[in-house]
C-alpha cells in the first residue's frame, strides 16, 4: 500500500467513511413523524475529534442535515434515540472511547484497509 503522511491517511479515512454514510439510507427515517430535510450527513455518536472512535462504523449514522442539527443541540434526545434504535451501542462505544488512541502512520494505513474491507462487506450484506 502506498505510503502517505498521517494527515493524508486521516483525510482518506474521512472520505471513505463519510462517503459510505452519505450513500446509505437515513437512520433518521426511524424517527416517528420525522420528515427528512436537507442533504444526508455523516453524524457521529461519540465526537469525531476522538480518533479512537472517529472511523468506527458503529459510531456513525446517516442523518439529514435537519435531524443532525437538531440532535446536536438536543443531546439528551440523541442519547434516547440511539438507545431506542441501537440498544447497547453507546455502552460499547464508551469502552472504545475511553482509550485515548494516537495513531501512527502505519496504523492508519492498516485501519484504512480494514475499514474499506468492512464497508465492502456491509454493502454486500445490505444492498
Amino acid at each position: 500500500m502506498k505510503q502517505y503522511p498521517a494527515n493524508t491517511w486521516k483525510r482518506k479515512l474521512d472520505d471513505l467513511v463519510g462517503s459510505y454514510f452519505r450513500n446509505r439510507a437515513n437512520d433518521c427515517l426511524q424517527l416517528s413523524g420525522h420528515a427528512c430535510s436537507g442533504r444526508k450527513e455523516w453524524s457521529h455518536i461519540k465526537s469525531r475529534r476522538y480518533l479512537s472512535t472517529r472511523w468506527l462504523l458503529d459510531n456513525g449514522l446517516t442523518l439529514c442535515s435537519g435531524a443532525h442539527f437538531w440532535f446536536t443541540h438536543n443531546p439528551d434526545y440523541f442519547i434516547y434515540f440511539i438507545e431506542m434504535i441501537f440498544p447497547g451501542r453507546l455502552e460499547r462505544l464508551s469502552r472504545e472511547f475511553n482509550i485515548n488512541k494516537q495513531f501512527k502512520k502505519a496504523e492508519l494505513a492498516e485501519l484504512y484497509k480494514k475499514t474499506e474491507k468492512e464497508i465492502k462487506r456491509q454493502k454486500i450484506l445490505f444492498d
